[in-house]
């Protein structure tokens, strides 16, 4: 739930900063600058650029997987962690190589509402997409991923069993 506080965002008791109505929210911890005045927090693919190199990304509310973003990150660099086969390991060695302070969000599409409803998401076509998006930024060194197929999150998998089934069923590498 989302409650307005001194043109701030509070999720979880978190504070989130925006200076203006009109200007990003910023995440605390690790700062990302979310354009949550132009999109608003939908559901969306994005892309979060670290200096120059990015990662592609998702979420079912751009505000939230942000912060869950900034979080994961501060842990990570925090804790001094060093896990090769984690997903956070070359976005922190390349925060930590080019001492980069902060991320801002990119938005690629925001528009997954399925057609004929009101608020069921089209989780097919978000999945698709980033697949899409992975599939183009496979040979780029500026890409930060480390997986080749799109990411299925339990909160997609619980609620939108039959569209997770169909984009993995056919999903082929190349």
């Amino acid at each position: 739930m989302w409650l307005i506080i001194n043109h701030g965002y509070q999720i979880n008791k978190t504070i989130i900063m925006t200076h203006k109505k009109r200007e990003p929210s910023i995440t605390p911890k690790f700062p990302i600058e979310v354009p949550t005045h132009t999109y608003g927090s939908p559901a969306c693919v994005y892309k979060i650029w670290f200096g120059k190199k990015y990662l592609i990304w998702k979420g079912k509310s751009l505000m939230q997987s942000a912060i869950i973003m900034a979080d994961s990150i501060e842990r990570y660099i925090r804790l001094k962690k060093n896990e090769p086969e984690s997903w956070l390991c070359k976005i922190c060695d390349h925060i930590k190589k080019e001492k980069i302070t902060s991320a801002r969000i990119e938005v690629v599409d925001n528009d997954f509402i399925k057609e004929g409803t009101k608020t069921q998401l089209d989780v097919y076509r978000m999945l698709k997409l980033e697949q899409a998006l992975l599939d183009e930024s496979e040979r780029s060194r500026t890409c930060l991923n480390n997986n080749e197929q799109a990411y299925v999150p339990s909160w997609m998998s619980e609620r939108y069993y039959d569209d997770t089934q169909k984009f993995l069923r056919n999903w082929q590498k190349k």
